[in-house]
């Protein structure tokens, strides 16, 4: 209630959890508390790597990942997925927190907490079959 956006991207946000949570195979998984001051600043947790998922809307043609900048980095690593449809989500790739760091820091709304890291699609990891052994316990 006390959150900024809306409804709908927070709901875009958990689907877009699910979404990577269902390909690791532990879609019972996903966090759906409601948090007074924000989640504790990652979404997954496999095995001794935690996740922060970012999802963008279906409006972007070439998404970037964005993460806030005015907090810490608490995830070890970040996941871009981009919702198509109303049931529809791609996963567009990771990075780990260090690329997220070194990444330029934009302003994208009037409030300081509006600057973001942002990642454009081409310096993220593809998230493939084979990757998912990266977050094997």
């Amino acid at each position: 209630m006390n959150s900024r956006g809306t409804i709908e991207n927070h709901e875009r946000g958990i689907l877009g959890e699910y979404a990577v949570a269902d390909f690791f195979g532990v879609s019972d998984v996903v966090d759906t508390s409601l948090y007074e001051n924000g989640d504790p600043g990652f979404d997954l947790q496999m095995g001794p790597w935690t996740i922060d998922v970012k999802t963008a809307g279906p409006c972007f043609d070439q998404p970037s990942l964005m993460v806030n900048a005015t907090k810490n980095l608490s995830a070890d690593f970040y996941v871009l997925t981009q919702q198509l449809s109303q049931q529809h989500y791609r996963i567009i790739g990771y990075a780990p927190s260090s690329r997220v760091a070194m990444a330029p820091v934009r302003q994208i709304g009037p409030h300081p907490a509006d600057e973001v890291y942002v990642l454009d699609q081409y310096k993220l990891n593809p998230l493939h079959a084979s990757a998912s052994d990266i977050f094997a316990p």
